[in-house]
């Protein structure tokens, strides 16, 4: 039996357990949840483990290359799962993530999209907390990746 389901039955347990279940109904629960000798393969944790910006609390929860990381606790105690890119996108400074979006807007954009500067920096400070996020959304709707290089030359405004 994998740790993972094995962690989780424990979970159960306590929870029914506090719920006064007795333990013969405890004993009946465990016997039916047991993983057989042959039973040990990972389709489960595939399927059981968390995307890209889901809250965790271990790197074991999220799946494949994400790594379950803490955030700001000024802010927010809990954890989310992130990428590498997406934890890279985080490490920006304030200033790197608004170019970022002004980069996309200016260059990547159809031009009924584009917002100005004071626009890209509104955008940046409503969603500063889940940058990463804000980028994925707006890569999927637009179906382009705003961090490959922009090959032509940036309109020189600043921030």
């Amino acid at each position: 039996m994998n740790v993972s389901l094995r962690f989780r039955q424990s979970v159960v347990l306590c929870y029914l357990l506090l719920l006064g279940l007795s333990s013969l109904q405890l004993a009946v629960y465990g016997a039916s949840s047991e993983a057989g000798p042959g039973d040990n393969n990972n389709k489960e944790d595939d399927i059981n483990c968390l995307a890209e910006f889901e809250t965790c609390v271990m790197n074991r929860d999220c799946c494949n290359d994400l790594d379950c990381v803490a955030g700001d606790w000024a802010v927010t105690t809990d954890s989310t799962c992130l990428s590498t890119r997406s934890q890279a996108l985080n490490d920006l400074s304030r200033t790197e993530k608004i170019q970022i979006l002004k980069e996309f807007y200016d260059h990547k954009v159809p031009p009924k999209k584009r917002k100005t500067t004071v626009e890209v920096v509104k955008l940046y400070e409503k969603n500063a907390r889940t940058f990463p996020k804000l980028v994925a959304k707006l890569e999927k709707k637009y179906d382009i990746s705003m961090t490959e290089p922009i090959h032509s030359k940036t309109t020189g405004d600043e921030l």
